[in-house]
């Protein structure tokens, strides 16, 4: 069996952020960070960049939710209005 090394990466795992990673001078691409089973991993073992990643991604799902909110205030308070102003017509 051949390893692809076009399509291998590696990511070195320290424990500190003030550790030093050994250089390593091999064809294969090193990573500081990696997505693995839709987890966001670094280096450290931080899942940091992954709790932004899904923040990020509520906070826009919540900006349309507050949006369709808003339409939908609207609409109704448009629909009522309507039935008021259908209502006194014939009055005039």
């Amino acid at each position: 069996m051949n390893l692809n090394l076009d399509k291998t990466k590696a990511m070195l795992l320290t424990v500190g952020e003030n550790s030093s990673a050994p250089t390593v001078f091999s064809p294969v691409e090193i990573e500081d960070q990696r997505k693995f089973l839709g987890v966001i991993i670094d280096k450290y073992l931080s899942f940091s960049q992954h709790v932004e990643f899904v923040t990020e991604k509520v906070q826009k799902r919540i900006f349309r939710l507050l949006q369709l909110k808003r339409l939908f205030q609207l609409r109704n308070c448009l629909f009522v209005c309507r039935r008021i102003l259908t209502y006194f017509i014939p009055a005039f």
